[in-house]
């Protein structure tokens, strides 16, 4: 019974600090995308989902090949750059489903540069 509740305990600490890192996470983007702004930098991030798809399209993709929307890449991008700035959010056990979805793409980057 004491383990249990020393466990519910863990569990809820864990997700504060989650909400915690997800609202930085988001403050932080929001900070960017207004600096972005204010200096007239052309970043990907903030960019209107319509011009990102465009963007794709020119490369040759389109959203019904690729299975997902240019909203939705803007999405994953923010959900990863959030994560990345909280390494310790990232390697806990709620994220171990996106860690192993990752995994490949982070095996062809580290093939890229030649990493053992």
């Amino acid at each position: 019974m004491l383990a249990s509740n020393k466990k519910r305990k863990k569990q809820k600490k864990l997700q504060q600090q989650l909400q915690k890192s997800a609202a930085e996470a988001k403050a932080l983007a929001d900070l960017d995308r207004e600096s972005s702004s204010a200096s007239g930098g052309s970043s990907d991030e903030g960019e209107h989902p319509d011009a990102i798809a465009e963007r794709l399209n020119s490369h040759g993709f389109d959203e019904k090949e690729l299975g997902f929307s240019a909203a939705d890449l803007e999405a994953a991008m923010r959900v990863v750059k959030g994560l990345g700035s909280d390494l310790a959010a990232y390697k806990t056990r709620p994220f171990r489903e996106l860690r192993g979805a990752l995994h490949p793409l982070i095996e062809e980057q580290m093939k890229n540069y030649a990493v053992p």
